[in-house]
């Protein structure tokens, strides 16, 4: 059983960054009479299937004795908006000898990029400074940076300073720009989870 696209992290877990749609790949012996795939999450695409047949939106069976001239390959799962949460997916067969198989696997699912509230106090035309607060919800949030094109940026909490100021998902901040004359200035907050979803 293998999902793609999908990937190994660091820790061993299995995850589906960035899609709503993957392929479920598996594979059956030559003894092999019947199998069965079930999903947690998700809808089989029974026009996107080559073999077997779709029963529910989250049940997918093949029969050697009705379908035996299609090989078994894969099974096209579409996936809901998922926020760093987990998709069991389970295979079970049945051979000649009617013995019973099983195989399951887990994924994290990870396909909603981050979502950032900014609450600023817009400066008027002479203003030398303001204020903002910001809030960034994700379940599996990895890094929040932020980048002002004129001054220096005074934050609470910071991270790291190296370059762009890398922030807490919760925080506020004041913004200092001196000797600004008519020019557009800009602030910039990325967001980034651990799937590389990202929100500007």
């Amino acid at each position: 059983l293998y999902v793609e696209p999908s990937w190994e992290f660091v820790d061993g877990s299995l995850h589906i960054c960035m899609t709503d749609e993957v392929l479920v790949w598996y594979e059956a012996t030559a003894c092999m009479e019947e199998m069965k795939m079930t999903v947690s999450r998700g809808c089989f695409d029974s026009k996107e299937t080559p073999c077997g047949w779709v029963i529910d939106c989250d049940e997918w069976i093949w029969e050697k004795e009705f379908d035996s001239e299609c090989s078994p390959s894969y099974v096209v799962l579409k996936l809901p908006r998922m926020d760093c949460e987990e998709l069991v997916i389970t295979l079970t067969g049945v051979d000649v000898c009617g013995r019973d198989v099983e195989y399951s696997q887990t994924y994290i699912v990870d396909n909603i990029a981050p979502d950032i509230e900014l609450d600023i106090i817009e400066p008027d035309v002479c203003a030398t400074s303001t204020t903002f607060n910001w809030d960034v919800r994700d379940r599996c949030l990895d890094e929040v940076s932020i980048t002002v094109s004129h001054g220096t940026l005074e934050a609470t909490p910071v991270i790291d300073s190296n370059g762009a100021i890398l922030v807490g998902p919760t925080g506020q901040a004041t913004w200092t720009f001196e000797g600004i004359e008519c020019e557009d200035i800009t602030l910039t907050i990325v967001a980034t989870d651990s799937c590389g979803n990202t929100t500007i």
